[in-house]
């Protein structure tokens, strides 16, 4: 007699460093990918992904947004997994367009290559098999940034909304707005997160309401 094993998600951080974001791979029935980061570190990713025998498994990229350090690797990435790129369109039609303003890659002194682009949007969801990833509109450190949500393990990819330990994200380059971060972490907030696996630094696991209610004390604080 057959015994299927049920597959359960698992959200792997390839941790960032410097200047690079964190990405995640998601490992379930489908994988996913979020974010890939300027492309410096492209071998890396490529070698941390092979390891896990993902390389032929990945069927998304999700742009948590098109900032260089989240997205500045994506057309190469895109090549390598022949996998479809996920990108809100308030900054994927950006990029479509050239106008890159939104990728902010002259703080890189690099340039960031168009690439072909799938839209996703507040209420949409990602099926990677035994999960169901609810995505979330989260403006206000740019105006196309997405969070990812899977109810069953209470877990948040935030990108650059919320860090650990009470971190926000900038809301000062261009399309980003204040008022507009300050929501969207209230709606994080309210969100009772178990796991926090944000845009940078560490990620939290067990205790994440708590980190996210201290971005929210910070972003109203005014202190800023």
């Amino acid at each position: 007699m057959c015994i299927l094993i049920p597959i359960q998600m698992e959200i792997q951080t390839l941790q960032g460093s410097g200047c690079e974001c964190n990405s995640y791979l998601i490992k379930d029935r489908i994988w996913l990918l979020v974010d890939v980061g300027t492309g410096k570190n492209f071998e890396g990713l490529k070698r941390s992904m092979s390891q896990e025998g993902g390389l032929d498994k990945v069927k998304k990229i999700l742009m948590t947004h098109t900032h260089f350090d989240h997205a500045g690797g994506a057309a190469r990435m895109k090549e390598l997994l022949h996998a479809e790129i996920l990108v809100h369109p308030l900054e994927g039609r950006r990029i479509s367009s050239d106008d890159m303003t939104v990728a902010r890659a002259c703080f890189f002194d690099e340039s960031i290559r168009k690439f072909e682009w799938s839209p996703i949007d507040e209420g949409d969801t990602i099926d990677t098999g035994s999960a169901k990833f609810k995505v979330m509109h989260l403006p206000g450190h740019s105006e196309g940034s997405v969070g990812l949500w899977d109810e069953e393990s209470r877990s948040i990819i935030s990108g650059d909304t919320v860090f650990a330990d009470g971190g926000i994200g900038r809301y000062d380059l261009p399309s980003g707005s204040l008022t507009e971060l300050r929501e969207s972490i209230e709606r994080l907030s309210a969100m009772g997160a178990r796991n926090l696996y944000p845009g940078h630094g560490r990620t939290v696991l067990g205790r994440g309401s708590e980190h996210i209610s201290m971005s929210l004390e910070m972003v109203r604080s005014g202190l800023l």
